[in-house]
Order: structure tokens, then C-alpha cells, then sequence
């Protein structure tokens, strides 16, 4: 149980510095403004691009 906690804790931080590092590559990658906002947007641990809530038609 111990070890699945250490990988997992690995894994979070593994993610969060891939993501960091995804962004600012994104940031001023030659895409149209709408297809690097929906890129960056779904990144996971992204705290600069907040998801907009789907909406309920």
C-alpha cells in the first residue's frame, strides 16, 4: 500500500510539471487563438485557464 502511495504521489508531480511545461510550449505556438484555448484549457492541474461549465440545453 505503502508503494502505491509513493507512485502516486510520483505521478501527480510528474503531471503537474508536464503540464507547467505544455503551457508555456502552448503559450505562443502558431495555433489560432480557439484551438490554444481549448488546448490549454484541457490540461490537467492548469490553474491559469479555468474550464468554462457545460452548458444545459
Amino acid at each position: 500500500m505503502i508503494q502505491v502511495a509513493i507512485v502516486a504521489e510520483l505521478l501527480e508531480g510528474y503531471t503537474q510539471l508536464l503540464s507547467r511545461a505544455l503551457h508555456h510550449m502552448l503559450q505562443d505556438a502558431p495555433f489560432p487563438g480557439r484551438v490554444r484555448l481549448l488546448i490549454l484549457r484541457n490540461l490537467p492541474f492548469n490553474s491559469t485557464v479555468s474550464p468554462t461549465p457545460p452548458s444545459w440545453r
